[in-house]
């Protein structure tokens, strides 16, 4: 029977250098360590704290700013996600986390929500909530 996964898949018959193998490392060849943090929240209506679904809503609002691709959209339309770039130390993570949560505040506020770290709101019931659409459909 001829084998159907080329031998790359497998390790046999693959081209290594003389004394190689799959399990060749580089320890220390590449950056030091690094850090970076996702985080998600809950888009709520600003008087009620019931959820809204206003993903769309923010996504527009950030459109062209700088912070635009560190603000997502996530599984759910009243949950965005925000992303820190790669960091060196866990104070560049505190600094960005900060900036992007005064961010997300703001554009918020001013379009009569509040956000909120997830967990499950007292006042929503889950049987509201609408996922978002998958990308491209």
């Amino acid at each position: 029977m001829k084998q159907i996964y080329p031998p790359s898949i497998t390790g046999k018959g693959s081209r290594f250098a003389e004394g190689g193998s799959v399990l060749d490392h580089a320890f220390g060849g590449s950056d030091p360590y690094t850090l970076g943090v996702e985080e998600e929240y809950m888009l709520l209506d600003a008087e009620t704290f019931d959820l809204v679904q206003h993903i769309d809503t923010v996504l527009a609002a950030v459109s062209g700013h700088e912070l635009e691709p560190r603000i997502n959209a996530e599984l759910m339309q009243s949950v965005l996600e925000v992303a820190t770039p790669v960091c060196r130390t866990p104070a560049d993570v505190a600094e960005q986390l900060r900036a992007l949560r005064a961010f997300v505040c703001e554009v918020a506020r001013e379009r009569g929500m509040r956000v909120a770290s997830p967990r499950r709101t007292a006042t929503a019931r889950w049987s509201t909530a609408c996922s978002t659409s998958p990308a491209g459909s």
